[in-house]
């Protein structure tokens, strides 16, 4: 199954911007986001089409995030506030990635890894679609793996 990048765009937007009031903006590069502390949180489909979403973004957005969903100050989120959100935010993401998939589904619980130098790998996978934003100054990115056949 192939995703467009204008389908990523627009579930992105649906998430960042219209639910959590985010405005998001497509970078034409992939963002690098190695070197500065970030987090990363996968959610796996599986059934009539198995893949992966994976959302990646930098530590501070995560914690804007975070105090977003959860009604708190930034300063005072915790760590697990933190992850929570992002893997909901996967989740999310995921959701509207299966809505797009023709036959039934469901989604795993979301996993979150977080630090500098994070190097993710998804075994007999392939990025089927990618796609990378500016979000309130800070960097995103939404991939979508499909396990070989």
């Amino acid at each position: 199954m192939e995703f467009s990048q204008e389908d990523l765009g627009q579930i992105v937007n649906d998430i960042w911007t219209s639910m959590l009031g985010f405005p998001v903006q497509t970078r034409s590069a992939p963002a690098e986001m190695n070197g500065t502390r970030h987090l990363s949180a996968s959610v796996q489909i599986s059934g009539g089409w198995d893949g992966t979403v994976l959302v990646s973004c930098a530590e501070d957005l995560a914690r804007k995030v975070a105090a977003t969903m959860f009604d708190v100050d930034e300063s005072t989120t915790t760590d697990d506030e933190i992850r929570d959100a992002l893997g909901e935010v996967a989740n999310m993401t995921a959701g509207n990635v299966k809505a797009l998939v023709e036959s039934y589904c469901r989604l795993s619980l979301p996993m979150v890894a977080e630090g500098r130098e994070l190097a993710i790998s998804i075994p007999g996978s392939r990025v089927v679609a990618q796609a990378s934003f500016d979000c309130d100054d800070a960097p995103l990115t939404i991939e979508v793996y499909e396990k070989a056949a």
